[in-house]
């Protein structure tokens, strides 16, 4: 720290501490109820640490203040003192708290002190030295508080560098994500417009093309809300009686009359009923069946299953796919996670994000489980409630 240093401790300072040491030692329980009283006077609303914990703290700084100096270990002393606060200003005692406390000391034994050294010279050479040990004390203490912090307010503005360049990435691909379906729309558009100038009607398939990328694009600006939602906690949902059974059997429909190159088997009991937001639940299925078939080959069998499983209702996707690393499997659930995660597929990022939303609104939770080459599984569990 800039206009600090520590102080060296000569021959003689350190002979007139561990005699101070050696003379304080009787009073070795006083002192410490001295100083107890002294930071609850000073203190009374300490802040995160309880009183027990304030005791155990000034015990064993006097403690260990006996233990080294009076063995004449200033060093050793200076090192575990500099380390048992460090452990304190991490548990929470604040560094203002830190320091006040060893200002207390200082007044809490000047009694004992003045007890012991009647001779005002002597007494005075006693406080000099343990100003010095103080002193140096405190510089330690600060410099390991600050160089944490400094470590802290760094790690902090990479985080903040990375939070920028996520989401100046996300931008781009939202805007790609966009325009894509955009200007297939118009291009359709600009065909029908031109169709019907020469006299000619409309075919069907191109009106059909244009409802499917209008859908593509209603879709990604409803995950653009949802995520917006989750992001300022506005998120909610609107729960009423259910059948996951239903809701799982209806989702493998449509994926099998959408895809029907991903051949899609269910497994579930007649039916099995819960609380939920069928629109949303429906969401969630949807959409881990539509990322069973994305992530997998042509031809490779998807499975549904539902089950009970003590007082929840579990679904669970599984595909014979491509698999996820353990790297990525951390990030999965984070929004943008697709910036992470070395695919060629296309989108968002955002569909698992808002699907752990979901879930969690409902007080369930979600997991997966992968391994790279042999496929992955996707289940989340729903409160079944009364």
């Amino acid at each position: 720290m800039d206009g600090y240093e520590i102080l060296p401790l000569d021959e003689n300072t350190r002979n007139v501490l561990v005699e101070l040491a050696r003379r304080l030692r009787p009073y070795q329980d006083q002192l410490a109820r001295r100083w107890e009283e002294a930071f609850a006077a000073s203190a009374p609303q300490q802040r995160g640490l309880s009183d027990k914990s304030i005791q155990l703290i000034i015990n064993t700084l006097v403690s260990v203040f006996f233990e080294y100096v009076g063995e004449g270990r200033i060093d050793d002393y200076l090192h575990e003192v500099t380390g048992l606060s460090e452990q304190y200003i991490e548990s929470g005692l604040s560094y203002e708290t830190m320091i006040s406390a060893m200002h207390l000391y200082e007044e809490a034994s000047l009694p004992l002190l003045m007890r012991e050294y009647t001779d005002p010279p002597a007494l005075m050479e006693v406080l000099f030295a343990q100003d010095h040990l103080y002193h140096n004390i405190l510089i330690l203490v600060a410099s390991t508080y600050f160089g944490r912090l400094n470590d802290e307010i760094r790690s902090r503005a990479e985080q903040l560098q990375e939070s920028y360049t996520r989401h100046e990435q996300f931008v781009s691909m939202v805007a790609h994500e966009l325009r894509s379906p955009l200007s297939v729309i118009l291009g359709y558009i600009q065909l029908a417009i031109q169709a019907v100038n020469r006299g000619k009607g409309v075919e069907i398939e191109t009106l059909q093309r244009v409802l499917t990328h209008a859908q593509r694009l209603k879709r990604l600006m409803e995950d653009l809300q949802d995520a917006s939602s989750i992001d300022v906690g506005r998120f909610g949902v609107r729960k009423g009686v259910c059948d996951v059974v239903a809701i799982a059997t209806e989702s493998a429909r449509q994926l099998a009359a959408a895809d029907p190159k991903h051949p899609i088997a269910i497994q579930a009991p007649d039916s099995l009923l819960t609380l939920c937001d069928i629109d949303r639940i429906t969401q969630v299925v949807d959409n881990l069946v539509g990322n069973a078939a994305k992530y997998s080959a042509e031809g490779s069998e998807i499975r549904v299953t539902v089950r009970q499983l003590e007082d929840k209702a579990v679904v669970s996707v599984e595909d014979q796919g491509y698999g996820i690393s353990a790297e990525d499997m951390q990030v999965l659930f984070q929004p943008f996670s697709r910036l992470y995660r070395q695919t060629e597929v296309k989108g968002t990022g955002l569909g698992l994000f808002i699907t752990k939303a979901i879930v969690e609104a409902h007080g369930g939770s979600i997991w997966a489980e992968s391994e790279p080459g042999k496929g992955s599984t996707f289940s989340f569990s729903l409160p079944i409630g009364s």
